[in-house]
C-alpha cells in the first residue's frame, strides 16, 4: 500500500495516462477482467466477487496517511491472497459481495465440521418492499437504487471510535451501547437494497469476520423496523442512521 496525505476535496483527479498505468499495475495482480456491475456507490468495477478491481475516489473518513486518501484501485482475490489490495492512481503522474458459495466455502475449510450459519436471500418483491421501508424511514418515499444508498450516507453519523476489522467487534455489542433493542434477525443489505439476506443476529456476530470481508464488501445491517441502520465500510468505518 502507497500512502497519501490531504482530503478528497483538496485531491486533484489524475491524469488519463496515471489511470492507465495504475490500471496496468492493477492487472499484473489479477489479469483483465470483464467490465463488472458498477460498485454499491457507482464506482467502476470489473471482475466478480471472487476475483476483481474498482476504481474509487479519495475517501474522506480514513485514517491521515491512509493510501484510499486518493483516487485509488481496489482489487481482491478469494480466498485472499496479499493483504495489499490497494493500487493509488497518483504514484503513476486495490474486495467480495453477499453470502455467497465462495464465502461458503471459505468457512468450511476455516470451520472443519461446522455447518454455515442458516440465511435468507430476500427475492426481488420482498427486497423492493425493503428499500420502500428503508426510503419511508428516511422520509423520502420512492426513493431507490443508488439515490436510496446515497441518502442513506448523508443521513447516516459516523461512529468515530469504533473499527470493523478489529477482532472485538460486534453489531450486537454496538446496538446495546447505543441502547437499542437488539432483535433476533437482522437483514444485510451487500449492494442497492436489491442484494438483501436475513440472518439471525447472534450467527451474525459469531462469524462476523466470515460473512463481512474487509477491502470489499459495504455493508447495512438493519433489522425489520428500519429505525436504525449501522453501515460498515470496505475499510471499516461504521455509520449509523436513527430514527
Amino acid at each position: 500500500m502507497i500512502r497519501a496525505s490531504g482530503t478528497a476535496k483538496q485531491i486533484a483527479k489524475p491524469s488519463l495516462s496515471a489511470h492507465k498505468k495504475a490500471l496496468h499495475a492493477v492487472h499484473e495482480q489479477v489479469g483483465k477482467l470483464p467490465k463488472g456491475q458498477p460498485g454499491k456507490f457507482g464506482s467502476p468495477q470489473a471482475g466478480t466477487s471472487k476475483k476483481g478491481y474498482r476504481l474509487d475516489p479519495p475517501h474522506d473518513n480514513v485514517a491521515e496517511g491512509d493510501a484510499e486518501k486518493l483516487y485509488h484501485f481496489n482489487w481482491w482475490t478469494i480466498p485472499l491472497v496479499n493483504a495489499a489490495m490497494v493500487v493509488v492512481v497518483a504514484q503513476f503522474q486495490s474486495k467480495t459481495k453477499n453470502i455467497d458459495q465462495h464465502k461458503i466455502e471459505n468457512f468450511v475449510k476455516a470451520h472443519p465440521g461446522v455447518v454455515f450459519p442458516a440465511y435468507q436471500h430476500l427475492d426481488g418483491n420482498q427486497a423492493r418492499a425493503i428499500q420502500g421501508l428503508i426510503a419511508k424511514s428516511m422520509g423520502s418515499p420512492g426513493l431507490e437504487g443508488l439515490a436510496l444508498v446515497r441518502k442513506l450516507h448523508d443521513v447516516g453519523a459516523e461512529i468515530s471510535d469504533l473499527q470493523a476489522d478489529e477482532a472485538s467487534f460486534s453489531v450486537g455489542k454496538v446496538l446495546r451501547r447505543l441502547r437499542l433493542i437488539c432483535p433476533e434477525n437482522v437483514y444485510l443489505n451487500w449492494h442497492r437494497f436489491d442484494n438483501v439476506d436475513q440472518i439471525s443476529l447472534v450467527d451474525l456476530d459469531q462469524y462476523f469476520s466470515d460473512i463481512w470481508y474487509p477491502s470489499s464488501d459495504d455493508l447495512d445491517v438493519f433489522d425489520e423496523s428500519a429505525k436504525w441502520i449501522l453501515s460498515i465500510t470496505h475499510y471499516g468505518k461504521v455509520r449509523l442512521f436513527r430514527i
